[in-house]
């Protein structure tokens, strides 16, 4: 009997990149890819008008073709699942922050492998399977990471909550806090306790100086380096 083959979408914002997996996926025989996108404003048509199982997701994404904003991964991975409980998400990346990663996978990831781990990048099609049927997949050094750094390191524990108000403030930082309260669905006297508790925990006092201090504790990514496209891109 021919298993119906696994639905797969695939959002990151570097064409070759997306080509690549293109290339490894196109005569898998359980795997088909349904939709593309480059950018982080596409991911919810993209979603809404191909049914998905395996979503393949990187971390640092442009939000539109300017460049100017980016995509805010972490709260997109909780948004996404509450409207599509059964969707698997693989987060593809470079980079191995473990707090980064663990806090992606707390939030739902199915797994994370970095994009110079060459064996799963190779066998991209068996990691799709594996992360369908419910399994964690995870690159060596990820695993090796968690494994051994995080439980000989002492780390501020942040909330989800305030997790996503990080991931928030990483791709607008200037973003005010009754915007910011508006925009997580909470009231604005939320918002700056919790804020004042990431303040605590971090050591700062400042938006800008928590974020920077997220960054540098690998709960964030460093910001990717804009890049100016000609009009071929």
């Amino acid at each position: 009997m021919v298993k119906e083959k696994i639905k797969v979408a695939i959002l990151d914002d570097h064409q070759p990149i997306i080509d690549g997996y293109v290339f490894r996926l196109k005569d898998h025989p359980r795997v088909e890819i349904v939709a593309t996108a480059r950018y982080g404003n596409e991911l919810d048509p993209m979603l809404e008008n191909n049914y998905t199982d395996v979503l393949i997701l990187d971390v640092s994404v442009r939000n539109d073709p300017v460049g100017k904003s980016y995509f805010a991964t972490p709260q997109a991975i909780p948004r996404v699942l509450k409207i599509y409980p059964h969707l698997k998400i693989l987060v593809i990346s470079m980079h191995n922050h473990r707090m980064l990663i663990k806090n992606l996978l707390d939030f739902g990831a199915s797994g994370y492998i970095l994009k110079d781990d060459h064996e799963q990048i190779n066998n991209l099609g068996d990691v799709i399977i594996s992360t369908f049927d419910g399994e964690m997949t995870l690159s060596k050094a990820i695993y090796q990471s968690l494994l051994e750094k995080y439980a000989k390191t002492e780390f501020p524990k942040l909330t989800p909550r305030e997790f996503e108000t990080l991931s928030l403030l990483f791709v607008k930082p200037d973003t005010l806090q009754n915007e910011l309260a508006e925009e997580l669905g909470i009231a604005a006297s939320t918002i700056r306790n919790s804020l004042s508790k990431i303040y605590l925990k971090l050591g700062v006092n400042s938006q800008l100086a928590a974020v920077l201090k997220a960054q540098e504790l690998g709960f964030l990514p460093p910001k990717p380096t804009p890049v100016i496209f000609n009009q071929e891109d």
